[in-house]
């Protein structure tokens, strides 16, 4: 599994080992599953681009496409399955329809029609860009650093389920990382991550 983490994390997501029994990549290791978790273009240790607008979900895709091509030349024996959650379930998606990277994928906790907390244009993409590019800002703390980190504590709502312990929540929080702001248009902007999945072939 090449598991990529969701907006405002890198990828410790996966390996989350603050708390007993949330550590996902050595829950599926313990059962056999090889998994390799990786940092998209722009967050946690990946490099960081100056022109950080041109890093978008094309630029990001084309960066993990390039990331599991190397992947299959060291390992060809394996079969590889590209794993994201939210924000990094959409990039997940549109690296497999840009590119075919994977065997399989799979993209998690991602809703790629109309989110309930944006305003939206339907049937108008110019409207839903505008809508993106206006709200995007309310999820990050620092828009003008380009790189920026996400809110947690206001969004906790959605981002843990009610029976969450605290512990949890707030080891989770320690975790937050920086992530390059068009990413979260292209996350929130309305039809931009459905587009691509039409063309992800279905089994």
């Amino acid at each position: 599994l090449v598991c990529w983490p969701g907006g405002s994390y890198d990828r410790r997501y996966w390996c989350f080992d603050a708390v007993s029994g949330y550590d996902f990549a050595a829950h599926a290791a313990a059962r056999g599953v090889a998994v390799l978790a990786a940092d998209h273009l722009g967050v946690g240790g990946s490099s960081k681009p100056a022109d950080v607008d041109a890093v978008d979900f094309v630029t990001m895709s084309a960066a993990a496409d390039e990331f599991v091509r190397q992947l299959r030349e060291r390992f060809p024996e394996r079969r590889l399955v590209g794993v994201g959650h939210s924000l990094g379930g959409a990039l997940t998606v549109a690296t497999q329809a840009l590119h075919g990277s994977y065997d399989r994928i799979a993209s998690l906790g991602m809703t790629h029609g109309a989110k309930g907390s944006v305003t939206h244009g339907v049937g108008d993409g110019s409207a839903a860009r505008q809508a993106a590019l206006e709200q995007a800002p309310t999820f990050l703390e620092d828009w003008d650093a380009g790189y920026a980190t996400g809110y947690r504590v206001p969004n906790h709502d959605w981002l843990y389920r009610p029976d969450t312990p605290a512990e949890v929540v707030a080891a989770d929080d320690e975790t937050a990382a920086a992530w390059p702001r068009q990413s979260y248009v292209d996350g929130l902007t309305v039809g931009y991550s459905a587009e691509p999945l039409e063309r992800v072939e279905r089994l």
